[in-house]
């Protein structure tokens, strides 16, 4: 497993429309820290310095910002799913174009039953990397009911 940690992006300075089904005018703006993408991308390509494209593609990769370490807080799914993006984007610069999409890349940071549907939705995101939230029967249960109907797998 290969995690990627991303430096400052704060889930306050991400926010995302809301979808049309939502009847409130709440809306945020999403800040892109370039600082974060740099990070990561520098991450993911020093991670994979020296293997071949088919140790690459047999890896599973797990990105989790680093501010939602220990704190329960949780990144919003849309820039989850950007950040996720660029690291396959890294991967296929280094295994060759089309390498990413036979990797499997996780997110971390506090998945959990009010969050895991949202966040394996996203066509980027192949599950998560479960932590607290594993240690309860029953929320981990929920994770996997969850990911389980969305994923169909």
């Amino acid at each position: 497993v290969i995690a990627i940690i991303d430096t400052d992006c704060d889930p306050t300075d991400i926010d995302i429309p809301i979808p049309a089904n939502d009847d409130s005018s709440r809306s945020v703006q999403l800040i892109i820290d370039p600082l974060t993408d740099a990070i990561v991308k520098d991450q993911v390509l020093a991670a994979l310095d020296g293997l071949t494209p088919d140790q690459i593609k047999s890896a599973i990769f797990a990105y989790e910002p680093v501010w939602a370490i220990g704190t329960g807080k949780t990144c919003d799914a849309v820039e989850a799913n950007r950040v996720i993006g660029l690291i396959r984007s890294a991967i296929d610069q280094v295994a060759g174009a089309g390498a990413a999409a036979e990797v499997i890349i996780l997110y971390g940071g506090s998945m959990k039953p009010e969050n895991v549907r949202e966040l394996v939705e996203q066509p980027e995101i192949d599950g998560g990397l479960v932590g607290g939230a594993s240690l309860k029967a029953a929320s981990f249960c929920e994770l996997a009911k969850v990911a389980k109907e969305v994923r169909g797998a």
